[in-house]
């Protein structure tokens, strides 16, 4: 009986340390989960438009141009351009609520969070202007329902004589028309006329990778 008893002493000890082994393992593993969260992943698009005497309508949900025949009654459309000028689906333009801010950040990668601008009173909707860009090879004068931080003198310029544009590579957050936000940068497409950016959805909560300003006006 005695050494019934020794052994069965033996066996709760065991499984004791091998219960505390395991909760401390389960421990571990929940702290480091923790402390290491999954991080962002934004998937990057490039898109390029051109346009001559009519606006071309790009959607970032479908990622891909649209037929739009009503655009001021259309949510379905978040950006368009006509030449190198840009128009959002908000404001004057559409129902939507797009609006675009423009940061003086020029690291795309920097940015993947719109948390910091979400309540930003610098957010620009589109309204009627009268601008000069750039359609096919030669500059032109239109007057629109545009957004003026996607214009001339904004994230592109026009130099004349030889005719030259130089685009601007700093990171703009748009709003799309139902309320999502991306990140955006112009590039050089290498044909006048013709608008190439590469954008990505980002998250609406935490913080950037670096500390990002703002234009407070076009």
């Amino acid at each position: 009986m005695l050494k019934i008893k020794y052994l069965n002493l033996n066996l709760m000890k065991k499984i004791t340390i091998l219960s505390a082994i395991v909760l401390t393992t389960l421990l571990l593993f929940t702290s480091c989960t923790k402390e290491s969260p999954e991080p962002i992943i934004v998937e990057v698009t490039d898109v390029k438009l051109s346009s001559i005497n009519d606006f071309a309508y790009y959607s970032f949900k479908q990622k891909n141009l649209l037929d739009i025949t009503t655009p001021s009654n259309d949510l379905n459309w978040d950006i368009a351009f006509w030449g190198l000028s840009g128009k959002t689906n908000g404001g004057t333009s559409g129902k939507g609520v797009a609006a675009v801010i423009r940061t003086k950040c020029k690291d795309f990668k920097k940015i993947i969070s719109a948390a910091p601008f979400i309540n930003s009173e610098y957010w620009v909707q589109d309204t009627k202007l009268e601008v000069e860009t750039v359609e096919g090879n030669a500059v032109t004068h239109i007057k629109k329902s545009l957004n003026p931080f996607l214009q001339n003198k904004s994230y592109f310029t026009i130099e004349k004589d030889p005719l030259k544009v130089t685009i601007n590579s700093d990171v703009f957050i748009i709003r799309t028309a139902k309320g999502r936000y991306v990140k955006a940068q112009f590039r050089d497409s290498g044909e006048l006329g013709a608008v190439l950016f590469r954008w990505g959805f980002i998250d609406t909560v935490g913080e950037n990778l670096t500390d990002v300003e703002i234009y407070k006006q076009p």
